[in-house]
């Protein structure tokens, strides 16, 4: 018989070790006496674990693009590539380094092929980012439209309502 390692939470939640993935304990029985035992240590001779639901919201639909753009920030201007995309964000790669900038940051993001979009960084390394993007109300169609038809994935507009002027 095999002993799991794990962490027994007050919820009955349990994280193996070995894996760091989140379980929800069903069913367990106590290896031998509970003397002695601390709570990271405790055997189980029996133990039923079934998958715990990610609660987490679903990371948008990303697809790998390569896309010329430049990011602006406080007056510096970065070159950049975008190399995936999503109709919320994307992730860049920067000719230079990102040392100024920090996670929360408002930066403009001008691409080659569209134009101006406001983006918040979400993660920033030394010359790469991750991007969201921040489109006013107006622009948001078009924008839109443009991301898809860059994607060519029909099936990410069947979130949006259809423009007014279809």
């Amino acid at each position: 018989m095999s002993h799991w390692p794990i962490c027994c939470e007050t919820e009955k939640r349990a994280k193996s070790w070995s894996s760091g993935k989140a379980f929800k304990l069903t069913e367990a029985k106590l290896a031998g006496d509970k003397k002695g035992f601390n709570s990271t240590q405790i055997r189980f001779s029996k133990l039923v674990l079934t998958n715990s639901p990610d609660k987490r919201p679903q990371r948008p639909v990303r697809k790998p693009v390569s896309l010329l753009a430049s990011v602006t920030h406080g007056g510096t201007t970065f070159d950049s590539v975008v190399f995936n995309l999503s109709r919320q964000g994307c992730n860049i790669i920067i000719d230079g380094e990102l040392s100024d900038l920090t996670v929360g940051d408002t930066v403009g993001l001008d691409f080659v092929a569209y134009g101006r979009v406001g983006a918040i960084l979400r993660w920033v390394q030394p010359q790469e980012a991750g991007l969201e993007f921040v489109v006013e109300d107006p622009e948001l169609q078009p924008f839109t439209a443009w991301v898809v038809s860059q994607l060519q994935v029909d099936s990410l507009l069947a979130d949006f309502p259809p423009s007014p002027n279809d």
